[in-house]
């Protein structure tokens, strides 16, 4: 007797529920809108019932895509909750909860209660079948009829019906989605005026063929023209022309056709781009070039990179920032001090030699970055472009981010300290010159224990430096930089040297793979750092002819890296005792300052057999 009045207890309280739910999704516009107004009958109630719980979690599934099936949808948890783990997932409701939607299935009235919740119970597997599968097409193929819910509802509907005929190789009933798709997205495109995602929930399954029968009512080529609409419908409008291009590559029926979606693709980017200007233009420009290099499009990505090269500076609308600091003249002078103690011009170099690397300090910059951190600028796209305007690289996310903000730091203090070195060494010239290089050289040989020729070669590019030619002393540092490096890695038995292979000859790599193998041998960070960041930039801008007169900071820049490298490297790459190579590595201003007789701190030494004057 007991069990028989819990029972109907049970079955009086979903009576009631299911009442309530037709009641909400009468007035709801779709499952969410009616979960809103069934959260009603929570007011004023400090008990809310297990059942209306069950209830309010299965109104709370929408639809979502299905992953590797082009078009088709299933119930789903896409925006039901910010933090993603509400309603629960299908596999961890319990048995008491799909009973619940069950016997809500059985007994709500409502078109709209009916369709979710029958669609429910065939996601669970409460209910199998064809004949459920049948229920619940002609459950949603009646609601996309319904004017008074939402359009893209009502797409959605469509979509999943068309979804479980191809399943259950329902072909009838798939012909009839698919009917109900065209004619539904044609009146969204030429009578409703709809949003693009309204009538791409409807076009899209279209661009696949049935998976029975012939590809008719649509045809595919009346699925090509209504695609072709929509894009003419919203010209300029990303959204739609990507939309378009998915679904075009979606229903390729081979290479001709892929191929054509992607020329439309990329051409409409530039398309885009001309109808803009600034930043915008050059975004959609750098973007098709980006899509037509994937795509293998070697003429549009010509074109797309001309007109991106075409675009001037001027136009980007870029506005500089710069903050005016009233400095002392002394300020940019400050280490002028210490030259104060040399007795000619290769104690100063040597004082010059142990200046520290341009970058500053690779721990104590990371540490101030992490410090400062980045705000706003995590949340959104940022792009580095270099000094035409030209996009570098473009990024996103913290981690890139805090990278970015270390190199800026970087660059920033090289720069002012490339002010620095090239002031000393425009005191040393005064001071010293004309220098007697032959003299110098053998000096800088004997103290430094470096290689003759590279002593020799630097000397001589420091003394264009001291002529007024900043261009040829920098032209002629930058090789010294390579070829000190290798001589460097060639005596720790690392050569490299690529041989010819096939049609490729011979040939030395990029600077970038010399830092790598630096890296690998234990070089000093902070060096690495500036051999990475300003020098690899002065490198390419020289090679690539967009650093056509360097000015005489750019110069001392790569005479510094260059002197450091000349200095610790040996005279004899093939013989030099290996340890003495790691050691000079690991701390390159400790070897020179001790090569020359240096404390730390620059306070010169005088060594003598004879007592001090």
């Amino acid at each position: 007797m007991t069990n028989d009045y819990a029972e109907s207890a049970a079955a009086d309280a979903l009576e009631r529920l299911a009442l309530s739910v037709d009641e909400a999704c009468t007035t709801g516009e779709d499952p969410w809108s009616a979960l809103q107004q069934l959260g009603t009958l929570r007011q004023g109630s400090e008990e809310v019932s297990e059942l209306l719980s069950y209830a309010e979690r299965a109104l709370a599934y929408e639809f979502e895509e299905l992953t590797g099936a082009w078009g088709e949808v299933t119930l789903g948890r896409r925006f039901s909750s910010a933090t993603g783990d509400w309603p629960p997932a299908f596999d961890q409701v319990g048995d008491a909860e799909k009973r619940c939607w069950s016997g809500l299935a059985e007994r709500v009235r409502s078109p709209l209660a009916l369709a979710h919740f029958k669609d429910l119970t065939l996601q669970t597997g409460a209910a199998q079948g064809r004949e459920r599968a049948l229920e619940v097409i002609d459950l949603y193929l009646q609601l996309s009829r319904v004017e008074s819910l939402d359009n893209y509802y009502r797409a959605s509907c469509l979509r999943r019906a068309w979804t479980l005929a191809r399943r259950f190789g329902l072909g009838d009933h798939e012909e009839a989605a698919r009917h109900a798709l065209f004619d539904f997205s044609g009146a969204a495109t030429r009578v409703w005026n709809a949003s693009p995602a309204v009538i791409f929930r409807a076009l899209e399954p279209l661009a696949v063929a049935p998976r029975r029968g012939a590809f008719v009512d649509p045809s595919r080529a009346e699925v090509l023209d209504l695609l072709a609409l929509v894009e003419a419908a919203h010209p300029a409008d990303v959204t739609t022309l990507e939309a378009v291009f998915q679904a075009r590559e979606a229903g390729a029926l081979g290479d001709p056709d892929r191929e054509l979606a992607r020329r439309r693709l990329v051409s409409g980017y530039m398309q885009i781009a001309a109808v803009t200007e600034g930043l915008v233009k050059q975004h959609w420009l750098h973007t098709a070039a980006q899509a037509a290099q994937r795509f293998g499009l070697t003429d549009l990505r010509r074109e797309a990179v001309s007109l991106l090269q075409s675009i001037d500076l001027s136009e980007l609308g870029l506005r500089s920032v710069s903050h005016e600091v009233l400095m002392p003249r002394y300020a940019f002078d400050a280490r002028l001090g210490q030259y104060r103690k040399s007795r000619d011009a290769e104690t100063a170099l040597a004082l010059w030699l142990t200046t520290p690397a341009p970058t500053g300090s690779y721990e104590r910059n990371s540490a101030s970055v992490a410090r400062q951190g980045l705000g706003l600028l995590d949340l959104v796209s940022r792009s580095i472009l270099d000094q035409y305007g030209l996009p570098v690289r473009t990024s996103t996310g913290p981690e890139s981010g805090r990278s970015e903000a270390l190199e800026r730091l970087e660059s920033a203090t090289s720069a002012s300290q490339a002010i620095l070195l090239a002031r000393e060494l425009l005191a040393i010239g005064r001071e010293y010159g004309p220098i007697a290089e032959t003299h110098v050289v053998a000096t800088l040989v004997s103290r430094f224990g470096s290689d003759h020729r590279l002593t020799a070669s630097w000397l001589s590019a420091l003394c264009s430096f001291w002529d007024g030619r900043p261009g040829d002393s920098a032209r002629a540092a930058f090789p010294l930089i390579e070829a000190a490096t290798r001589g460097l890695l060639l005596s720790l038995g690392d050569p490299l040297y690529r041989i010819e292979t096939g049609a490729a000859g011979g040939r030395f790599p990029s600077l970038e793979t010399y830092a790598d193998h630096l890296e690998q041998h234990d070089f000093d960070q902070d060096w690495l750092r500036t051999i990475r960041g300003p020098i690899s930039d002065l490198r390419n801008a020289l090679a690539h002819g967009h650093l056509l007169d360097p000015s005489a900071e750019d110069a001392a820049l790569l005479l510094r890296v260059a002197g450091l490298l000349v200095a610790i490297s040996p005279p004899d790459s093939t013989t030099v005792d290996q340890n003495e190579v790691v050691a000079r590595l690991r701390d390159p201003v400790k070897v020179a300052a001790r090569s020359a007789r240096l404390r730390r701190r620059w306070r010169l030494v005088w060594v003598s057999a004879k007592a001090a004057d």
